[in-house]
């Protein structure tokens, strides 16, 4: 597929319901011998219609409000075009639902609302702003954030797009240049100024609903051809499902990282994402907890103010053919956080998780971060490229994993409005055992390109009840190339400036893990074969030991410690 187009959906599953729908004949599916009930949707119909082909509501709020009286599979078929609504809800529905798509272009389910009753003064678009949403305490949520850099506009949840480009947030009248916007509570009013290029008859549209659809224990449940977008989640409804765009839950428990296995928990199981969009909504996109079997195919979950899709207690999901792109805007770029939490995707307390032609890229944190008892993963044909944090993050999981035929190139990058931090880089193998690379390139991250971090932290699988003690073993790196380079530090903290800090690490400690005590143990477990290492500037680049990264050895040194990669060179690569 293309990263950057979204792919044509295949629709080969749905034709018989079509055609029997058209021809008004009665549809049996394999739920049983249960007959399909199918509602249509258009703009041009009416709430007052009976939801059939010739005569189709005229919101999704109708169709649901129906759906939720059917005890039998039900097809919602909707009419392209836009639909600005939300609040969508699917509770405790134990027969096939299929949403989707009639034709080639996806349906819009949108947070925002057109304004068209602007005002012009002093060359900028003034409308009256009648709400006080406060702010996200990110104290609370985000404890390790950099609160020397950290900017105001991150805890925000105003959004404001023209002919569909997102405006950045800036808080006074200094800041504001083309293709920004600020909100005066004091007056009441919402300031834009209009990208370059751009004037009054734009379409200009305002986030006004914080969720767009939310399931509670659905069976059988299938997404097609939707974009989800513009979803405000502010902070008034962080407590509940309007802290996501889109929420799948089987039983909500309250936060994210509850990690106590109950046998008798409600799921969502067997859901179907396929041809979605997950778009420019202010903070996650998509967030599935409590769920069997998840299938993510041809779905775009890019620009999101925080991450892109969370997930958390989920057994057996499959991402494949999507792009998790340039999230984490509203904390990252605008508010400077990109540190514990935010993420292009975070997942927790998965088992049996699988990436496939998936793009990770260009978001301002960390890209693929697997979080806490994420095991029995497979990453491969993927991309994890010019994310501001870490491009792969495998943090206190029992394993195995493995990450194969994949790019992880440039991370730890940015463009220059922010300090380059200690935990950049490329793989990072944190508290982890049994994580296998094969057949990748790891490449030009900033600080390192495979770290491990060990710390004394015991861990249980939420899945199988394997232990760990958070000390990193068993890491297996075969037919590989692994080169690091100088790298400019001039966004680097001030103990940068030693010229060892600039040379990346290829293989080993993370550069400066003050916490990191049991390298002996990595060592010892430690597997390397077929591989290619380079750094054009210095040779010694293999770290071994706790000295703030300073004990670093050539590739000889390396193989006479580990007994490894007696049979990898040393040798530039593409």
């Amino acid at each position: 597929m293309s990263f950057f187009t979204t792919p044509k959906r295949a629709r080969c599953n749905v034709a018989l319901i079509t055609l029997f729908t058209l021809l008004g004949l009665p549809l049996t599916a394999a739920h049983g011998e249960e007959a399909w009930t199918v509602f249509h949707v258009a703009t041009t119909g009416s709430d007052d219609h009976p939801g059939t082909a010739g005569e189709p509501f005229a919101t999704l709020n109708r169709a649901f409000e129906k759906l939720e009286t059917i005890q039998a599979p039900v097809r919602i078929a909707i009419e392209p075009g836009t639909y600005r609504e939300g609040g969508l809800r699917i509770h405790r529905r134990d027969f096939p639902t299929l949403i989707e798509s009639t034709g080639e272009q996806n349906v819009v389910i949108s947070g925002s609302d057109v304004w068209t009753d602007w005002t012009e003064r002093d060359g900028k678009l003034v409308a009256h702003w009648p709400y006080d949403w406060g702010n996200f305490n990110l104290d609370a949520g985000y404890p390790k954030r950099d609160h020397d850099a950290f900017r105001p506009a991150g805890q925000r949840s105003e959004m404001v797009f023209v002919d569909g480009q997102l405006l950045w947030q800036v808080m006074t009248a200094e800041e504001m240049e083309p293709g920004t916007f600020r909100v005066d509570l004091e007056a009441n009013e919402l300031i834009l100024q209009l990208p370059e290029g751009k004037t009054a008859d734009a379409l200009i549209e305002v986030g006004i609903r914080p969720n767009l659809l939310t399931t509670l224990s659905a069976v059988d449940l299938t997404l097609r051809g939707l974009t989800f977008q513009h979803a405000v989640s502010h902070p008034e409804r962080d407590e509940s499902f309007g802290a996501w765009g889109v929420s799948i839950f089987g039983e909500h428990v309250r936060g994210m990282t509850n990690a106590e296995s109950n046998p008798d928990r409600h799921f969502s199981e067997r859901i179907t994402i396929e041809d979605c969009r997950f778009v420019f909504n202010n903070r996650v996109g998509l967030v599935f907890a409590n769920v069997k079997d998840i299938v993510i195919r041809d779905t775009n979950f890019d620009d999101n103010g925080v991450s892109g899709v969370t997930a958390n207690r989920v057994l057996r999901a499959t991402l494949e053919d999507s792009t998790i792109n340039r999230n984490n805007w509203r904390m990252g770029y605008l508010g400077h956080v990109i540190g514990w939490g935010p993420a292009g995707t975070k997942m927790l307390f998965m088992k049996d998780l699988t990436f496939t032609r998936c793009e990770v890229s260009d978001n301002y944190s960390t890209g693929l971060w697997l979080d806490t008892s994420v095991n029995y993963v497979t990453v491969k044909d993927s991309k994890m490229e010019r994310n501001w944090g870490v491009g792969f993050y495998y943090e206190h999981n029992q394993g195995p994993a493995l990450l194969k035929d994949s790019l992880v190139r440039r991370n730890g990058y940015n463009d220059g409005t922010r300090t380059i931090r200690i935990g950049d880089g490329g793989v990072l193998y944190a508290e982890s055992e049994d994580l296998t690379i094969e057949n990748c390139r790891i490449v030009e991250n900033i600080n390192f390109q495979i770290g491990s971090r060990d710390r004394d932290r015991p861990g249980i699988c939420y899945w199988t009840n394997r232990r760990n003690d958070g000390h990193c073993r068993n890491l297996v790196l075969k037919n590989s190339l692994v080169m690091g380079s100088y790298f400019d530090g001039k966004n680097a903290p001030e103990f940068y400036n030693a010229s060892e800090h600039r040379i990346n690490t290829l293989v080993g400690r993370q550069a400066h893990a003050k916490e990191q005590m049991y390298i002996d143990g990595f060592l010892a477990t430690y597997q390397g074969s077929g591989n290619r290492f380079y750094n054009s500037v210095s040779s010694r680049v293999f770290s071994t030991g706790p000295n703030w990264g300073y004990d670093r050895v050539t590739i000889e040194d390396w193989q006479k410690l580990t007994g490894q990669d007696l049979d990898s060179a040393w040798a530039p690569g593409q």
